[in-house]
């Protein structure tokens, strides 16, 4: 996910924390994973960021 929409791993918690984005985790390895509409609300996260940082 960080890689796919250039993103930090620590926004991704930070996104979490905010309720913004529900962090899941495999079990069986422990690693996060995120579905496509994760992806999608990263992007329009990023999208609405960069808005109000110009206005």
């Amino acid at each position: 996910m960080s890689k796919i929409n250039n993103i930090s791993q620590i926004i991704l918690k930070y996104y979490d924390v905010k309720s913004l984005l529900k962090l899941r985790k495999n079990e069986m390895n422990g690693y996060r994973y995120f579905t496509n509409n994760d992806i999608k609300t990263v992007s329009k996260i990023k999208i609405t960021a960069q808005i109000s940082f110009f206005n």
